[in-house]
């Protein structure tokens, strides 16, 4: 089998990316989904998201109290809240998408 590597200006080795693609079965190939599958992944990606709003709002709530403003701390926990709402209408509607769409996951 011919290697097929090229060098770069700092004579490292660089493969093609259809050969860095082989063997690597743990990523998602988005072209192949269905357009049910990209929505479900979608609303699994926005879910993660939030949780990471959720977790920086903790601490900007903390922080905000610590430094002598509690109802600016008060007012961050509102909008934490609200974003644990939010998670809680996507996965009662990523629930309905995986019954109605036959698929546990994706």
């Amino acid at each position: 089998m011919e290697e097929d590597t090229k060098m770069t200006i700092d004579g490292k080795s660089k493969r093609r990316k259809s050969e860095l693609n082989q063997g690597h079965h743990d990523h998602v190939h988005h072209a192949r989904l269905t357009a049910k599958e990209k929505m479900i992944i979608r609303l699994e990606h926005l879910m993660d998201h939030n949780r990471q709003h959720e977790t920086t709002y903790a601490k900007l709530a903390e922080e905000a109290a610590s430094n002598g403003a509690p109802e600016a701390g008060q007012h961050i926990q509102y909008a934490k809240a609200l974003t644990e709402t939010q998670n809680q209408s996507l996965e009662k509607a990523l629930a309905n998408l995986r019954i109605r769409f036959g698929r546990h996951s994706v």
